[in-house]
């Protein structure tokens, strides 16, 4: 999304539609710039953002988050996902939620 003044880069996600179901999308790599968080931009992005994955067609959104980022969670919460299991990422060893969010 992007300011209308001077058209900076607000924030940013991206879509995976789900291998094998077309009724779920994946979120991920959700960025919000640091100045419009926590206000009325932040909760119009997330409320842009689901208004076009249902606009998409989809029916579930997926995403995951780092649960040792505080500010992360929150926004995960407050954005209506319901975290459904934590793990491990043997990968990285960062302890992750899964999200799930019915739209």
């Amino acid at each position: 999304l992007y300011e209308k003044e001077e058209y900076n880069r607000i924030g940013e996600f991206t879509f995976s539609p789900m291998n094998g179901c077309c009724g779920i999308i994946i979120s991920s790599y959700t960025w919000l710039d640091p100045k419009f968080r926590g206000g009325f931009a932040s909760d119009a992005f997330r409320k842009a953002k689901e208004d076009f994955a249902r606009h998409l067609g989809y029916s579930i959104m997926l995403a995951t988050t780092q649960m040792h980022n505080i500010p992360a969670v929150g926004n995960m919460m407050k954005s209506g996902y319901k975290i459904v299991k934590t793990f491990s990422n043997k990968r990285t060893g960062n302890l992750l939620g899964l999200g799930i969010k019915e739209l």
